[in-house]
């Protein structure tokens, strides 16, 4: 057994170690000999091994080499617990160049929704109309009709608006009636825009004016040479914007204006007295009610 293999040793006394039980006998009939081996297999059932031969020389090398196969598999089982054989690397299979691939109808009807939803431009575009009254273009609080273009930003921020207004008024005095009627355009910035809900904002603006001022009277109107006179303004204003779906839009502006130049209208009397008529203030208030429609 010793020359079959290099892990078997005699125990020591008091030494754990595993038993090998071997015999050997003459067989019936004195035909030969019978050979066995009984031992713990490495699955820890008990294992019997039996051999026969014609000389007792043969019984006991066949029993030699089987205890030194059973000692071998139980080394061999030992280290495998201990130091497990590396994985084998998978083989490489070689590679095709890549091909475009065509998704299937189920995967296209499967994909995620996003990935058809248009995509939203960073600006808008506005189209709409004012309705309002201003204090400083004509006699009193006079109403102000117009409509504007505005180009802007998507999310609530900044923005800059082209308007155009035509406000008429009438006054009278004890001499006459004077008709007014102003025409003007608006050149707007608002920088900012606080967001006060998901669909209402808050905008501080300044807006440059510059226009025509327009005056007829029943009797003559004294302090120019020429009825119709050009005028401008500085204005300071606050909007409010509501908007309405996807679409349409509110907006409510407060105003702040300050004329760049001031005109006195007055009759003057056979008498040569003058009859105050109307004077452009040195400063005006005025509010307006906007709706437009939002692009795209």
């Amino acid at each position: 057994m010793r020359a079959r293999t290099e892990h078997g040793k005699i125990a020591a006394p008091g030494e754990l170690a595993r038993t090998f039980d071997v015999s050997v006998s003459e067989g019936p009939r004195s035909t030969g000999f019978l050979g066995h081996v009984e031992f713990v297999a490495t699955d820890g059932q008990r294992a019997l091994r039996t051999v026969a031969g014609t000389t007792c020389d043969e019984v006991v090398s066949s029993l030699a080499l089987i205890t030194a196969l059973a000692i071998d598999d139980r080394v061999a089982e030992t280290e495998s617990v201990l130091h497990p054989p590396l994985p084998r690397p998978r083989p490489v299979a070689p590679t095709e160049p890549p091909q475009k691939s065509r998704p299937s109808r189920a995967a296209s009807s499967n994909a995620p929704e996003l990935a058809s939803l248009p995509v939203r431009a960073p600006l808008h575009w506005d189209l709409g109309g004012n309705a309002g009254v201003s204090s400083w273009v004509a006699p009193g609080s006079a109403v102000a009709l117009g409509g504007f273009v505005e180009l802007g930003s998507r999310e609530p921020s900044w923005s800059v608006r082209l308007s155009g207004f035509d406000a008429r008024e009438s006054k009278s005095n004890s001499v006459g009636q004077g008709r007014f009627a102003t025409d003007w355009l608006r050149l707007e910035a608002c920088p900012v825009a606080a967001a006060l809900s998901e669909k209402i904002s808050l905008s501080p603006c300044a807006a440059l004016d510059g226009g025509v001022l327009h005056a007829t009277g029943a009797g003559a109107i004294v302090g120019a040479t020429n009825k119709s006179r050009f005028w401008g303004s500085g204005v300071l204003l606050v909007r409010l914007a509501w908007v309405l779906g996807a679409r349409f839009f509110f907006g409510l502006d407060g105003e702040l204006a300050k004329p760049f130049v001031t005109y006195d209208y007055k009759f003057e009397t056979s008498q040569h007295v003058d009859a105050p008529l109307f004077t452009v203030p040195a400063f005006g208030v005025g509010a307006k009610l906007g709706v437009g429609v939002r692009f795209p």
